[in-house]
């Protein structure tokens, strides 16, 4: 269950095992609504925070609250080769936290070639 003081980093690591393919997407379920666990199914099924070849874990992890009871969260997650970002909002409701809804970052972007003169 998530720490009532600190909800934001229990679902930032949960969050991280189910997209990079640790932990299945129905560990979460009875913690996300469901329009937010459809989402989160959909971007489970590419592990897209998997990390390749080098271990990633989440390495930051900070919110806002636009409103009582409500927390807008992002995290970092990080490899040694790159790093992407994951935002969720979270809703008390009845004393309890709920995901309602996750979205990921654009993935690694490539640097756009300069032409040298010639």
């Amino acid at each position: 269950m998530p720490d009532p003081a600190r909800p934001h980093d229990w679902f930032a690591e949960r969050l991280f095992q189910v997209l990079s393919g640790r932990v299945p997407v129905h560990t979460l379920l009875g913690h996300v609504r469901p329009g937010a666990f459809e989402q989160l199914v959909r971007l489970a099924d590419a592990a897209p925070l998997h990390g390749g070849g080098a271990p990633a874990a989440v390495r930051q992890v900070g919110f806002c609250r636009p409103a009582t009871g409500v927390l807008e969260v992002f995290a970092r997650i990080g490899s040694a080769e790159r790093v992407q970002a994951l935002a969720f909002r979270l809703e008390q409701h009845r004393g309890r936290w709920w995901c309602s809804a996750v979205e990921l970052g654009p993935g690694p972007r490539r640097r756009a070639r300069v032409p040298t003169g010639g």
